[in-house]
Order: structure tokens, then C-alpha cells, then sequence
């Protein structure tokens, strides 16, 4: 039933996260509009408030960062959350309207392309199962592990 429910956003999920030959910051753009939809899905199922769902896209990457993680963004929310999310935003925008004179400091570069766009797939992974009533405690401890190994990565960079 939710496979049903979720529709193009399992798909859409499932094609950025694959190895479909797409640069990384296209793919980071697809996986960044799926939290609109997303957000649709919590509010419908009373996951997340009903006002929740007239928000902009930054408003809804914050409110599933809100809801959902509080340790695969752990660094990027305690620091400039703000920024960051501008970034996700201004990277969506840059390749879904084809934007070519935007700045480049205001969007991520390659590797950053990849580094969230794991961490999305992380995030939007934990979504379902909550919604299967699976607690958080049954995986919270590989999401960090898995979070810190992506942290680690991007101090390479």
C-alpha cells in the first residue's frame, strides 16, 4: 500500500539514487524536489501538521530535518542550517530551471553533490519506516554510523 501511495516519488527516489550515468548535482536536484511530495504524504498520514504542506521546498527540507534527522545532518543543522539549506534549494533551482549565471558559492560543487545526496537517500529511507511504526531506536544506530562515514569522507574534500 504505501509503495501505491508513494508513486513517482519511489521512483524518482530510486533513479537518483541508482547509477544511471546522470551527474551527481541532477541527481541531488531530483532527490531534493522529492521532499515537496514527501512532506504531502506525512501531512496526509498526520506525520506532520497540516500546515505543513503549504510550505516552499526549503520549509519542507527543514521541517523533514525537523521530524526525521537529528544525526545524518547533525553537522550541517548545528552549524549554518540556514545556508545549507539554501544551497539544497539553490542547487535544485540552478538545474531544474537551467540557471546559468548562479553563483557558484551558492550551490555545491561535485563531491558535495554526493555527499547529500546520500545523506537525503539516508534521511528519506527513515521516512518509511516510521510510517511502518518501526521505532527509531531499531536503526538510529547505523544511520549514525553510516552519517559519521559520510563526515568522515567530506573532510577529504
Amino acid at each position: 500500500m504505501l509503495l501505491e501511495e508513494l508513486d513517482i516519488i519511489n521512483q524518482m527516489y530510486l533513479y537518483a539514487v541508482s547509477k544511471n550515468g546522470m551527474p551527481r548535482d541532477v541527481s541531488l536536484a531530483f532527490a531534493v524536489e522529492l521532499a515537496e511530495p514527501m512532506v504531502e504524504i506525512l501531512v496526509a498520514r498526520k506525520k506532520l501538521p497540516a500546515n505543513t504542506r503549504r510550505q516552499t521546498l526549503k520549509e519542507c527540507l527543514e521541517a523533514l530535518l525537523v521530524e526525521y534527522d537529528n544525526v545524518v545532518f547533525y553537522k550541517e543543522t548545528s552549524a549554518d542550517s540556514d545556508g545549507f539549506l539554501d544551497k539544497l534549494k539553490n542547487n535544485r533551482v540552478r538545474i531544474m530551471h537551467i540557471k546559468h549565471n548562479q553563483k557558484k558559492e551558492k550551490c555545491f560543487d561535485g563531491a558535495h553533490c554526493v555527499l547529500y545526496l546520500c545523506k537525503l537517500s539516508l534521511l528519506y529511507r527513515s521516512i518509511p519506516l516510521d510510517l511502518f511504526d518501526i521505532s527509531a531506536c531499531a536503526y538510529k544506530g547505523k544511520l549514525k554510523m553510516n552519517a559519521a562515514a559520510l563526515d568522515a569522507w567530506a573532510e577529504n574534500l
